[in-house]
């Protein structure tokens, strides 16, 4: 055992999980803040935010790149104001830690009159002693583990940080850990031998017996299937590199969910659609009716990725559904707890015989992506249909598809994504403002750990109000990503559900996107490049001859849409013509 200040081990430990830390300054936070520059920035570094829901938003979208995000706020005022990034987080599985600088434990044990602090809610009766752990409580909900900071008890310090990250990384869900303004330059107890333990089994409580029983009901039916299918969903995350392995090895058809756009290689020849129930891509649902048995692998059930209008087609097969902490055999089956899917996998592979396993052919078709739209005639005007023609046409290789919680998310799945393409959104928690600073963390993530891949964002004029403020990080950080600004004057999504011609959903004004990354450092124009189309090709002509991918340039591309244009899958969502 050895000492060393908290500040320090807290950002030591960080940095082998991340390289980037988001935030804002506090003045709860200041003395913990001072020991990330007790690291080189290649080991960690700390990304200022414009306020402390982008950190938050950032922080989750630097996670789905790097399956680790974090984020650093004050007391109350800071730490509300993030909470909606971390419910969203908690929501959508995003692995995020969020660390609060709070009062100190003077200040906790009464050195203030009758324990009143600022930033601190007050009691209703004036004379009691407020509870310096209010905050704490209201993040309970939204927080898979939640630690609290003591000079009490040093010694359990390490362990604390620890067992947070690690559960946090193995749950996929966002967790707290609340450390007092006086403990980061504390010295702690650290044995720098004991490693982070990310085992499944342990932290998420898998039962061996319950999980090889599975694997064995499952093998029986694969093994007695002519042609099975596997629906691949979105707590596969981790599993991507032997999940894909083994869909090309045994050709078998298989299928994403909205949610896991990208998981099974879309490229593959017996890739057939995204998944989606009545929503699914044209011509997947016919495809998937010639499979005999279904694995529904990293199931996460909702009414965004599992839409049902009705009856859903997976109630007349013979299909397992294999989650993060439960299985189920039939749509209506009896939940069978202590299975995770990652375990499942890891066995499944071990214990599977290839001989026995069916021979599938490749079909010579596949699912449609175009739903019947052409972009053939360039004097057409841009819609989201076509829209989405042109831009699978441009997807390359590992290409981060980021997509504000706007009217395109309904269009996503009718984009055909190229090999190693990954999806980042909010498609069921749905904060309008997500996708924008999200941009800032995966881009930065993509920069921290030299991973391939263009970030392409898909943004909503509307919904760019919320957060616009963290374009000047896109600036100072020095992030490029390509950003298709929908400038629909307003909230579309709202006036096709109600008041088509309300003021509730109207922009106050129309802003000249072409020229707002001058107003937020760009005076120059040196670090961005902006376009603004109308017709079909003029998009085809700024995609194609305009624009240098290669110069580290933000490429802002402005598309003016029709009020009233959104995607035919939306419109089904909500039972309109």
């Amino acid at each position: 055992m050895s000492t060393m200040q908290l500040g320090t081990y807290l950002f030591y430990r960080l940095s082998q999980v991340t390289k980037t830390v988001f935030g804002v300054p506090g003045d709860f936070n200041l003395n913990l803040l001072e020991h990330v520059y007790n690291f080189d920035e290649s080991q960690i570094k700390w990304c200022g935010n414009a306020n402390e829901l982008n950190a938050g938003y950032a922080a989750d979208g630097y996670s789905r790149i790097n399956k680790f995000g974090c984020f650093i706020t004050t007391y109350g005022v800071g730490e509300l104001s993030a909470l909606n990034a971390v419910s969203g987080a908690f929501a959508e599985n995003a692995p995020v830690l969020h660390i609060v600088g709070t009062s100190s434990m003077l200040a906790k044990r009464g050195a203030c009159p009758l324990n009143q602090i600022h930033h601190l809610i007050p009691p209703k009766k004036t004379y009691e002693a407020p509870d310096h752990k209010v905050y704490e409580k209201l993040a309970e909900p939204f927080s898979i583990h939640t630690e609290s900071l003591s000079d009490e008890n040093l010694e359990k310090i390490q362990d604390q940080i620890d067992s947070v990250i690690e559960s946090i990384f193995c749950h996929m869900k966002p967790g707290y850990l609340f450390i007092p303004s006086n403990l980061p330059d504390a010295e702690i107890p650290v044995d720098l031998n004991k490693q982070l333990n990310f085992d499944f089994i342990t932290k998420l409580r898998v039962d061996p017996h319950a999980t090889s029983e599975m694997v064995s009901l499952t093998l029986k039916r694969i093994y007695s299937s002519r042609n099975p299918g596997f629906i691949v969903d979105q707590f596969m995350r981790f599993d991507l590199e032997k999940l894909n392995l083994f869909l090309e090895k045994f050709n078998f058809y298989c299928y994403n969910t909205t949610t896991a756009r990208g998981f099974a290689d879309e490229s593959l020849p017996n890739f057939h659609g995204v998944f989606n129930n009545e929503l699914s891509t044209n011509g997947t649902l016919e495809i998937l009716d010639q499979n005999d048995f279904i694995l529904h692998l990293g199931t996460n059930i909702n009414e965004v990725s599992y839409f049902v209008g009705g009856s859903t087609p997976l109630d007349k097969k013979d299909v397992i559904f294999i989650g993060k902490d439960y299985a189920q055999v039939g749509t209506n089956g009896h939940i069978i707890t202590g299975i995770n899917c990652h375990v499942f996998f890891e066995e499944l592979l071990q214990r599977m015989n290839s001989k026995t396993m069916p021979k599938v052919k490749t079909r010579k078709s596949t699912a449609l992506y175009n739903n019947g739209y052409t972009v053939d005639d360039d004097s057409k005007t841009v819609t989201q249909a076509n829209l989405s023609q042109v831009v699978s046409a441009q997807l390359r290789e590992n290409d981060v598809i980021i997509n504000e919680m706007c009217s395109f998310m309904f269009e996503m799945p009718n984009i055909k994504y190229s090999k190693g393409c990954q999806f980042v959104g909010q498609p069921f928690y749905g904060s309008i403002g997500y996708a924008l600073p999200a941009t800032l963390g995966a881009s930065l993530a993509i920069k921290d750990y030299k991973k391939s891949g263009r970030v392409i964002l898909f943004q909503g004029d509307g919904s760019a109000q919320m957060t616009l403020q963290e374009l000047a990080s896109y600036i100072r950080f020095e992030i490029d990503p390509i950003i298709f600004m929908l400038n629909n004057s307003g909230y579309s999504v709202e006036r096709v559900i109600k008041g088509p011609t309300r003021s509730y959903n109207d922009i106050i004004v129309d802003w000249d996107w072409c020229n707002i990354l001058s107003v937020f450092g760009d005076r120059n124009g040196d670090r961005s490049t902006s376009y603004k189309v109308e017709k079909l090709g003029e998009l085809k002509n700024v995609l194609t001859k305009r624009l240098d991918y290669s110069d580290g340039k933000i490429k802002m591309v402005e598309i003016i849409l029709d009020r009233m244009d959104v995607p035919f899958g939306f419109k089904k969502l909500i039972g309109a013509n």
